[in-house]
């Protein structure tokens, strides 16, 4: 799920809405009042955040994979699968997300990476490039 916090006095932060959501959240990235879940198992969440104590489910899409890590650009969002590569998503209608590619070094690269634990992780999305962390390259 998305927990919201108030950090006005950040030596006391404020629980101010939650929202649960079907998967296991492990990342968010954040655009205007829209919040993107990476939810493992069931993909990315679109979360409306205009009312931060009551945050609404927006759409969803699945990604093919456990989506890990997730960083937004502009309306791009690029999502970290594990051995499922990068997934890239049009979110500019966050009720209908779009799957627009995957990125996959080999299948074979994949399910070496799945078994190793060596999954690629977006840092970053930045004007027309995703940056990459990727374990097994250093």
């Amino acid at each position: 799920g998305l927990v919201i916090l108030d950090l006005v006095d950040p030596l006391f932060p404020q629980w101010v809405g939650t929202i649960d959501t079907p998967g296991f959240a492990s990342g968010v990235a954040l655009k205007d009042s829209q919040a993107f879940v990476a939810d493992e198992e069931a993909g990315v969440q679109a979360i409306d955040l205009t009312d931060p104590a009551f945050p609404v489910l927006r759409g969803h899409i699945e990604t093919g994979g456990f989506a890990k890590q997730i960083a937004i650009e502009g309306k791009l969002l690029g999502v970290a699968t594990g051995s499922g590569g990068l997934v890239f998503i049009d979110a500019s209608n966050p009720e209908q997300l779009r799957l627009l590619g995957r990125f996959t070094a080999n299948p074979a690269l994949g399910l070496l990476l799945a078994r190793r634990r060596w999954p690629l992780a977006v840092l970053a999305v930045v004007g027309l490039y995703a940056l990459v962390a990727w374990a097994a390259r250093g």
